[in-house]
């Protein structure tokens, strides 16, 4: 980062980012983490659009190869993504008694 400053460049973290997992590749179940990726790249879109800036910076390469991967899932399945319509959510605020 001290070198990028350097160069005149200056990096801002996202808001709420969630690591990536840096498994992609050795999970069983890759939706799990194609959804924290998507999440992710769903977030950058939204606070570029807020700070007027497009451009996504992953300093760790297994961010990007991550974010990447995600991106191109996404892509290529767009036919079967499918809006949650009716979807009621029941959130428990409750304790455990054990």
């Amino acid at each position: 980062m001290a070198t990028a400053r350097e160069l005149g460049y200056e990096f801002v973290e996202l808001p709420n980012w969630t690591c990536c997992g840096a498994v992609y590749g050795l999970a069983q179940d890759s939706v799990k983490f194609t959804i924290a990726n998507v999440r992710n790249l769903i977030r950058a879109k939204e606070y570029a659009e807020e700070i007027g800036d497009n451009r996504l910076v992953a300093v760790c390469s297994m961010c990007y190869n991550n974010l990447r991967r995600a991106h191109l899932d996404v892509m290529r399945n767009r036919d079967k993504l499918k809006p949650l319509k009716g979807l009621k959510v029941a959130p428990y605020y409750g304790g455990c008694d054990r």
